[in-house]
């Protein structure tokens, strides 16, 4: 029941994101989140409460973190078991947003990985939709370059996210 309310906040959310770019609800669809149970992959985890496997579960209440002290070059990323055509990307990071510099980036192999153009920015914050030209791959990563403190910024905290959905997103025909 929780997570039905979770998905139906986030949904809602979405909605009021799309309306407030330009589009109405109708104009856009997405396709299923291709990351929601997705096999999952981390640089480093907080112990085993927080998991990677909590930025994957729709639950936004839950969430991944970096080991403690673990500041600098993380990463968090989902194997969707085979390759899929994605453009957008919403990042939730309510509870202590740290992120200071990130980028989107995909890989066939899980090994090489590579930029998505377009996608490298600075704070994410609770919500931030990520729009980019279409990628085909089995591998995505959110990756972290730095991550600071939400209370003092000359301080380094490890970065934590609540959740990552991928999707293929278009306009829907009219």
């Amino acid at each position: 029941m929780k997570m039905k309310k979770n998905l139906a906040v986030l949904l809602g959310v979405l909605i009021v994101a799309v309306l407030l770019s330009g589009f109405t609800a109708e104009e856009l669809v997405l396709s299923e989140n291709y990351a929601l149970g997705a096999y999952w992959f981390t640089s480093t985890n907080y112990g085993k409460s927080y998991t990677g496997e909590k930025a994957f579960d729709g639950d936004t209440s839950t969430r991944w973190s970096a080991a403690n002290n673990a500041t600098r070059d993380q990463f968090i990323g989902v194997d969707f078991g085979k390759e899929v055509t994605y453009n957008f990307v919403i990042i939730q990071e309510i509870n202590y947003p740290r992120v200071a510099s990130y980028v989107l980036q995909y890989s066939n192999d899980g090994e090489t990985f590579h930029d998505i153009p377009g996608t490298q920015g600075t704070t994410l914050g609770a919500y931030k939709e990520i729009s980019f030209a279409p990628v085909t791959s089995r591998y995505f990563r959110l990756y972290i370059f730095q991550s600071i403190s939400e209370k003092n910024s000359e301080i380094e905290d490890e970065p934590t996210i609540n959740e990552i959905s991928v999707y293929y997103a278009e306009k829907a025909a009219k």
